[in-house]
């Protein structure tokens, strides 16, 4: 039930469009961060 208001939210969406161009174009530290992650969970599976 609380996660409702967020998308009824101008605010919300306006966070929601900056991290969707965020995820389009990641800095390079998430992009290692995330290769390290992979590779982590490869480890794990």
């Amino acid at each position: 039930g609380k996660l409702m208001p967020l998308f009824n939210d101008p605010d919300g969406r306006k966070e929601d469009i900056y991290l969707l161009r965020a995820l389009a174009h990641p800095p390079a530290k998430l992009t290692a961060f995330m290769s390290l992650l992979q590779e982590w969970l490869a480890r794990i599976v």
